[in-house]
This record gives C-alpha cells, sequence and structure tokens, in this order.
C-alpha cells in the first residue's frame, strides 16, 4: 500500500504478485508490471510496455490520435462530478453495447448480478442501501449519486483497470479486483476489500478524499508538479500545472504522464518509457462519452437540433420554451450541438416551461433568477399560471441541484422587475400600494413577490382598487377629501377628524397617493357614527363601538364595512339597554338622544326613561370635539300633549319622541287629553317619527283598551275585532285606564244610537233588539261616548247585500237583501241562484243590523218589474204567467246586481227539470209532471234540492 491513500496498483507489484497475475494482466490490460516503485511520494498507477488489448475484448480500441490531451487538465471537475450524466437505464444499454455475446461459462459485466451491503454515509459518500441481486448499471448509478463521480468515469476506470467493460470471458478475480482499490505497491492486495461492489464504493469513496485535499496535497491544484514519465525515473519527468481538483485525483490514482512517444501511439505502446493509465483513461471517455471538458455531455443538460432547443435531463428530454430558455441557459450554459439521433434516447416530456419538479424529492418549483421557488401546494402552482402532474419538467436531482435555492413561492408577485406587489387569488391579481400592505396581508413579513410569467397574468383579470392599509385614510395628492377605504372598493369620505376618533380610527392621513391609484374606487356617502359590521348594527363613541339593541334611529345613515376593515375597529363598546341611543359629551353632563338625523337634549331623567322603552339607559361618551360636528336638536315636547306646526292644520300626540295623528278632537276628548294643542316651530318636531291617526283602541303594554267617556276601557284584545289599535307609551295611558276586560262585543253608544266594534271598525245598530243579536248572549255593555265621536267613528267592513251567512251564534241560513235577512230552504235554491260560492260563517254583530223577515228565498224573483227563473246561477226573464201561480220573491236593486241576469224578452212558457229527467210543468203554485214537453217553450234545468223544495200536484 503507498503511505498516503489505499490507490489500485495495476502497475509496480511484489515479486509474488507479479509472479501469479502479470501475465494475464498485461495480455488483458497492455501493461507491463516495472520492478520498483516511483519516487513520487504516492502510488503508482498502470504504467508498462503493452498497451492494447488483444484477448478477451470485443473491439479493441483504434484510435491514433490524443489531440486535445492536456497533462494539467485530463478531465474538468465539472465533468468528473457530474453524476446524473447517466441514467441507470443509459448504463446499461452502453454496457450491452459493449458486448453482444458473452462466452459461455462467464459472466460479463452487462449481465452481472450480486448482493450489495448496506452502508452507512459519511464526508465523502452518502450511503448504500444494500439489495440483494443489483445488476452492475445499477451499481455503478448507485455509487455514483452516493459518492458525487460522474458514472461514466466509473465506467472508464472499470476498463481502463480490468477491462471489464468489454471483456467477454471475465474471471472472478477481475470483478474481485475491479477497480484495484487497496491493492498496495508492495503487498497483495487487501482480502477485506476485494469483491465488485466493495471495488467500487471504496474507489469512488477514494475519489472524493483525493479531491478533498485534506491529507493528500502533492499534486493539489493550482501548482506546477515535476510529474515522471515512467517508474524507471531514468525515463525522466516533466513540469505540469495541475489545473483541477478532478486531475490531482487522477494523479494521485496513477502518478505518471505519457510522454510524446506514448500519446503518439493512441493506444499502442512506446517502449522503453511509455505510462498509459492516464493516457488510457482519456481515450477511453473521449471515444464513448466525448470531451472531458464539456460542462455537460449531450447526454444531459442543454443540446440543440437545428433551430430547437431541448433540456435533457434523467431519461426524458423537453423541449425549451423562449420564455424559459434564457433561465435554463443561466444554469446549463449554451446548448450543444448534436445529432437528431441523440433525441431518441429520451422520452419526450411536456415543453420546458418555468415550473419544475424535483426526481427524487418530489419539490416543485418555479425557476427565476438562476433559482428555484419552492412551491407548498398545487394550489399555489395553479395561481401562478402552472400546473402538477404531467406538465412540469422532471429534473434529476442534480439537475435541480444546480439552480441555486431561492425563497419560497408565495400568493405575492410583481407584474415586472421591482414593481408593485400584487396578490394573487384564483383568476384575480390585486394590487397593493407598497410593502407595508403586502407585509399586513402577509401576515407581519414581506412576501417573497416573484414576477409572474406572461401566461400567468394574460389569464387573470387585474383589480380596479389598489389595496391601501386597513383602517387608515387616504388622500389624492391633488385633491382636499379625505377617504376610507374599504376592502369591497369603496371609497368611505371623512368629514371630519372628530368623527375618525369617536370610531377609534387614525386622526390623521396614512397616505397621500396619486389620484390614478384611486379611479378604481366607488365613492359613497360620508362615513357615519353608525357603522354595519357582519350584518350587526354599532354606534360609535369615544372610540369604541357599541351594538345597538335596536333599529339605527330615524334620520342617521348607517355605513357598512367590510371584515377587513371591521376587525381594525374596537366592537367591545357598552351594550345599550332600552330602545334608544343617548350620549353625553366629554365631561358635560348634558344627555342627548340621536333621533332624525339630530342630538336632542334629554334634560331628566324621567324624560330619559321614557324615551328609552321605560327603562334607564346607557349613556356613552362621546369627544367633546365632536359635538360640533353634530347637528343639536331642540328639545322635545312633553308626552300627552298636542302640538301644531305653526302654519299647518295638522294637530299630532307627542308620545316620547313620536307623533300620533289626530283625527278629530272628539277622539282626543273621549281619551282623556287635552283640548288644545301648542303651536310650536317646526324645528321643534324634526326629526320625531309621524304616525298613523289616533284610533277609538289604544294598547298600552300589554292590554286593549276602548276610549269612552275620557278614559281607556279595559276590552278583549280579540274584540277589537280587527280594528287598528294605537300604541301608547306607558305616560300617555297613566291614569287613564279602567275597568276590567269581558269577553263581549264593544258596544259605543251616545244614549240614542249604538255600534259594535265589527270588520275592522264599528257598525251602526238599529235598534235593541239589533244589540241583542249582535251580542248573542254575552253581556251588553255600552260604553257612552258623544255624538261626535260615534259619528266619527271608522266605517266596518260587513257582509252586504247579495251575501249568503250564517251568524256563528245560529243555524239558520239566510241571504241579506235591504233591511233584511231572508232564509234559505236549501243548498239547491243557493246553487241555482248562484249565491252558494258566497257562503260565509260570520261573528253575530257582522250581521246583527239586519233582522231575519219575510219569506224564504226560492229560484222565483222579481228584479224591478221584471220577474226571473234561476237556473245553474242565472236569472231567465219569463213572463209573471209563465210561473204558473208560483209567487215571485221581489229582491232589493242592490241584491239583484250581484246576480247573474240573462237579457232579453221574457219567455212565456216554462218547463223545469232536474238530474232525474222528470220533466214538470207550473200549474197552480205547484209542479205538475209533464206528459209530453213542448220545445218550443223555455226548458230549464234545476238542481234536484230545489225540485225537492217545491210543492207538487
Amino acid at each position: 500500500m503507498s503511505l498516503h491513500g489505499s490507490r489500485s496498483r495495476r502497475a509496480l507489484k511484489s515479486a509474488r504478485w507479479a509472479a501469479t497475475i502479470t501475465a494475464v494482466v498485461a495480455l488483458i490490460f497492455g501493461t507491463a508490471v516495472p520492478a520498483s516503485a516511483a519516487s513520487a511520494p504516492v502510488a503508482a498507477s498502470s504504467v508498462g510496455v503493452s498497451s492494447t488489448v488483444t484477448a478477451g475484448v470485443a473491439g479493441g480500441p483504434v484510435k491514433t490520435s490524443l489531440a486535445g490531451f492536456n497533462p494539467g487538465n485530463i478531465i474538468s471537475d465539472a465533468v468528473f462530478t457530474a453524476k446524473s450524466s447517466m441514467t441507470e437505464a443509459q448504463i446499461q444499454a452502453f454496457l450491452n453495447s459493449k458486448v453482444r455475446t458473452c462466452r459461455s461459462g462467464y459472466t460479463c459485466l452487462k449481465d452481472l448480478r450480486i448482493s450489495t451491503r448496506t452502508r452507512s454515509g459519511d464526508a465523502y459518500c452518502n450511503g448504500y442501501a444494500g439489495a440483494s441481486s443489483e445488476s452492475a448499471a445499477r451499481i455503478i448509478y448507485k455509487v455514483a449519486q452516493s459518492c458525487g463521480i460522474n458514472p461514466q468515469v466509473l465506467i472508464v476506470m472499470l476498463q481502463k483497470e480490468q477491462g471489464l467493460v468489454s471483456h467477454t470471458y471475465p474471471s472472478p478475480g477481475r470483478y474481485g479486483i475491479a477497480m484495484g482499490f487497496n491493492c498496495p505497491d508492495t503487498a497483495p492486495c487487501d482480502p477485506g476489500s476485494a469483491g465488485f461492489f466493495t471495488q467500487m464504493y471504496g474507489a469512488a469513496r477514494q475519489m472524493q478524499l483525493y479531491m478533498e485535499g485534506r491529507y493528500f496535497t502533492w499534486y493539489a491544484p493550482g501548482k506546477t508538479w515535476n510529474i515522471l514519465y515512467n517508474p524507471n525515473t531514468s525515463c525522466g519527468r516533466a513540469p505540469v500545472y495541475v489545473a483541477n481538483k478532478a486531475t490531482s485525483a487522477m494523479y494521485y490514482y496513477t502518478p505518471y504522464q505519457p510522454n510524446a512517444a506514448a500519446l503518439a501511439a493512441g493506444y499502442g505502446e512506446a517502449k522503453p518509457c511509455g505510462a498509459y493509465g492516464n493516457r488510457n483513461f482519456y481515450n477511453y471517455f473521449t471515444d464513448w462519452f466525448g470531451s472531458t471538458q464539456a460542462a455537460a455531455s449531450p447526454n444531459q443538460g442543454l443540446v440543440k437540433v437545428g433551430p430547437a432547443v431541448w433540456l435533457l435531463s434523467g431519461e426524458n428530454r423537453y423541449h425549451v420554451t423562449a420564455v424559459a430558455y434564457a433561465e435554463y441557459k443561466r444554469v446549463f450554459d449554451s446548448p450543444v450541438n448534436v445529432d437528431a439521433n441523440v433525441l431518441t434516447r429520451y422520452q419526450e416530456g411536456s415543453f420546458a416551461d418555468l415550473y419544475v419538479k424535483n426526481a427524487s424529492s418530489g419539490t416543485v418549483a418555479m425557476l427565476q433568477d438562476g433559482q428555484t421557488h419552492r412551491f407548498a401546494s398545487c394550489g399555489l402552482v395553479s395561481d401562478w399560471g402552472g400546473a402538477c402532474g404531467a406538465a412540469l419538467v422532471v429534473l434529476t436531482d442534480d439537475d435541480f441541484g444546480r439552480f441555486a435555492v431561492g425563497a419560497e413561492m408565495t400568493s405575492f408577485g410583481r407584474l415586472t422587475t421591482g414593481g408593485r406587489i400584487h396578490e394573487l387569488a384564483g383568476s384575480k391579481i390585486t394590487p397593493l400600494y407598497d410593502n407595508a400592505v403586502a407585509k399586513q396581508r402577509n401576515g407581519g413579513e414581506i412576501p417573497y413577490a416573484a414576477v409572474l410569467p406572461a401566461a400567468a397574468k394574460t389569464a387573470k383579470a387585474i383589480d380596479k382598487q389598489v389595496r391601501f392599509l386597513p383602517g387608515i385614510f387616504v388622500k389624492a395628492s391633488d385633491a382636499p377629501e379625505v377617504w376610507l377605504p374599504d376592502e369591497d372598493g369603496v371609497l368611505h369620505h371623512l368629514v371630519s377628524w372628530p368623527l375618525a376618533a369617536e370610531l377609534g380610527l387614525p386622526r390623521q392621513v396614512g397616505t397621500v397617493v396619486p389620484a390614478v391609484d384611486l379611479t378604481g374606487y366607488k365613492e359613497t356617502t360620508s362615513l357615519s357614527v353608525f357603522v354595519r359590521c357582519a350584518g350587526k348594527d354599532y354606534v360609535a363613541a369615544g372610540g369604541k363601538l357599541s351594538p345597538l339593541s335596536d333599529d339605527v334611529p330615524l334620520g342617521f345613515t348607517t355605513t357598512a364595512l367590510t371584515d377587513v376593515t371591521c376587525s381594525y375597529l374596537d366592537l367591545t363598546g357598552p351594550a345599550l339597554r332600552g330602545t334608544g341611543v343617548f350620549v353625553r359629551f366629554g365631561a358635560s353632563s348634558e344627555v342627548y338622544l340621536l333621533a332624525g338625523g339630530q342630538y336632542r337634549p334629554i334634560p331628566t331623567d324621567a324624560q330619559q326613561r321614557e324615551l328609552n322603552g321605560g327603562i334607564a339607559p346607557t349613556i356613552l361618551t362621546a369627544g367633546s370635539a365632536f359635538k360640533s360636528r353634530v347637528s343639536i336638536g331642540s328639545r322635545y315636547p312633553a308626552t300627552g300633549t298636542f302640538v301644531r306646526v305653526n302654519g299647518t292644520p295638522e294637530v299630532w300626540l307627542v308620545d316620547s319622541d313620536t307623533l300620533i295623528h289626530l283625527p278629530n278632537w272628539a277622539t282626543a276628548v273621549e281619551y282623556g287629553l287635552p283640548s288644545r294643542a301648542d303651536v310650536v316651530a317646526s324645528s321643534a318636531i324634526a326629526g320625531m317619527e309621524k304616525r298613523a291617526s289616533l284610533t277609538p283602541f289604544a294598547k298600552c303594554g300589554n292590554s286593549t283598551f276602548v276610549a269612552a267617556g275620557g278614559r281607556l276601557r279595559a276590552v278583549p284584545e280579540a274584540r277589537v275585532a280587527g280594528g287598528s289599535v294605537t300604541a301608547l307609551s306607558s305616560k300617555v295611558c297613566a291614569g287613564r285606564i279602567g275597568g276590567t276586560a269581558v269577553d263581549a262585543p264593544v258596544f259605543l253608544s251616545d244614549g240614542l244610537r249604538t255600534s259594535v266594534a265589527v270588520g275592522g271598525g264599528f257598525s251602526a245598530l238599529p235598534d235593541a233588539t239589533a244589540v241583542s243579536r249582535a251580542a248573542a248572549g254575552t253581556p251588553v255593555i255600552l260604553h257612552r261616548v258623544s255624538a261626535a265621536y260615534l259619528s266619527a267613528l271608522p266605517a266596518s267592513d260587513v257582509p252586504g247585500e247579495g251575501a249568503l251567512v250564517r251568524s256563528s251564534a245560529e243555524s239558520a241560513v239566510t241571504l241579506i237583501d235591504g233591511e233584511f235577512r231572508m232564509h234559505l230552504p236549501n243548498w239547491g235554491v243557493a246553487a241555482d241562484l248562484g249565491v252558494l260560492g258566497r257562503y260565509q260563517v260570520v261573528a253575530p254583530e257582522a250581521i246583527a243590523s239586519r233582522a231575519v223577515g219575510g219569506p224564504a228565498v226560492g229560484i222565483f224573483v222579481t228584479c224591478g218589474s221584471q220577474t226571473y227563473t234561476a237556473s245553474r246561477g242565472e236569472l231567465y226573464p219569463v213572463t209573471k204567467a209563465a210561473i204558473g201561480g208560483f209567487v215571485p220573491l221581489p229582491l232589493s236593486i242592490a241584491t239583484c246586481k250581484t246576480l247573474q241576469v240573462r237579457a232579453g224578452s221574457p219567455d212565456t212558457g216554462l218547463l223545469l227539470t232536474s238530474s232525474d229527467g222528470i220533466v214538470y210543468a207550473l200549474t197552480g203554485g205547484k209542479l205538475v209532471p209533464a206528459a209530453r214537453p213542448n220545445p218550443a217553450i223555455l226548458w230549464l234545468t234545476v238542481d234536484t234540492r230545489t225540485i225537492d223544495g217545491m210543492p207538487t200536484g
């Protein structure tokens, strides 16, 4: 073993080793074994007098020129360590191509399969996962990946050391020392290093140790060294400037340079001073794989076929797009011109765009500025115009690693280099005003923002609104207005800085922007002290917002804000008790109610309670400066009084912060209210809600009352009978209510006339009998009122003439006609008259004004002077003689107008029939079966029930 490394020695061996193997080695490798070691402080390498393989090799080398060989740069570092230059499949295909047929009984390298051991990683190799029955191609590939050595270098070393690549009958001994690893100059090979796998892994690791330069410094790169031509020092030496680590490693492995004769001999001999190890390495490599100096062979990297540029990585080829070319060229350098048949060795993938995937780790990234920028999800890839799956360019781990690792991709990007940051979301791109906005929207850190590819930009819509920091005010540089921009593209105008203080927002302009940055926004009405957040209304005071318990007061607007802006507001203000919004300004004790767009002073606790639904209000504290920015109204008129605005006729009852219209003074008297109105200025009632007219019925709390005799008399709510009810405050009701509600109709009487509540109003009853009918057995309670009030009561909506009704307190069905209700003998008559569909059951008071009287209604009636016969819902005109002694019932004109009357001349004859087919003539007030119907006279079909109810003869 040499003093400084476990290097292979195909040259200088002990006498015993020479006796047993020299002849074979010379025959196979074309090398002689010198008798003594060189004087250099490293192990010697393959030298000797024979340089060509003459037995056991399929297709011997024929190289005759080594033009381009440089002893100081035998192979570049980039090529020496290009671990991804070949895939496992490509290595296997290469080995197959070198031996077509293996001699029977032997195992050639292309067919070799062995079990491998697991090796732990260290500073030189990443370890090895052992497995059973691994091919030589797989072992070469895995060792290359682990130790970072070009698999082409390992293949060439196998060939120059033992001729294994092209040998057709290799012995087991050749595999045992395949790379010459741990075969010292002066002793036998280390048995512990024997075996194909151990040789491969050990030699590759040793190369990395050599290049490290920590323990081996004699051929360190960047210096000139006197390197021997042959182990025989008499052959001389020459200075060589060692240009790189890879060449340094080659000299540690084989410490001789070829002389001019060896170079001129190609693969041949150059006795007596030729040395062939490094020469043959160069020969095999350039013959099999091309230049030892190219950054990458045509097997990987960028290649060019005609005008088309391709990326070769692993087993795939990708057509490079114009958009992505600069990124790939930045890392892989200019493309190498190759023949088209080179591309046939690779499977065609997608276009080589900017979106790549690491074949080993699965990392998906975008290329920009010579860096890979990792995507955290496929959704983010889509946002950036790419797609996971087949559309990605799959790079080997080595090719992926050529790019520097850049910042991780985010949902933020730029349209141009150094331009404004935009936020990406689906098909929309939102411009952000500055980095502060981007930082806020990215959770507190300024995000990495790559430049959007052109295709991604064209596929997305750019939002018209530039986004600013939420909750700050902006103004255009050429205008005085101050705005609060919101996420929904709306600008809210700020009318005063004190309002900003009430809202808890900054009291100054946060950003002065170019006017163009506001053009995409929609200008709305001014900011209000009332805002809506997440569907709930709040009022601002003192920098906090309190949730409302009722609607926003009349006269005030509400500013709807997005959740983003609302998140910058303090929504923890005190909850409001009651229905009103009350505030005081600064340290002042004066309290104001917000109503009608004004702040109205409420001087007493009692009035505050009254205007707040009867409970003490929550009083918010606003800034004193804000008072000058609001409209201060006048005090409210006293509740329970009447007011009239100067110059207008309408009189209003004041009830808290509302006004109830007074229809007439008679109503005021019955309520026991004042009989005069105060004349006030319009400002006194500004903002007060105007309500409908005061009605006979009132609601106090949960009880219902009727106004009569200067008081409010308790009545059951159901006995209002659909009438309107005026809700009053407790202060108006106080001292006026009385009595106990009795479940009976509500009667109002002036002593001469009586009306009953029914049908949404009041119905006049002509006499005491009618009152009794209305009461229907319940107590009759007459509430005395004035004649004027009785006359002014709202009319009721009750059944009129022509209605078919039944009182809920009676069993008889009657037809209303004039002042009476006439008995209906059967449903057949109702069907023939066409009134059956009108039938309804009503409250007794609804029809109490009409008594049941007169004969029962039938199918023979008169309207005016004309007699009619009813049939199937129509009235047919006939002469009185035609009805054969039956007496027709006179109906009022009003009732007749509700019936379907046929026009035309009256018929003088009449026959009736029904569904049983019997025909009747009318004689002497009776129905008489007719023997033979006369077709010349009127023949009507009536309901069978009608026939059954008529006399027959």
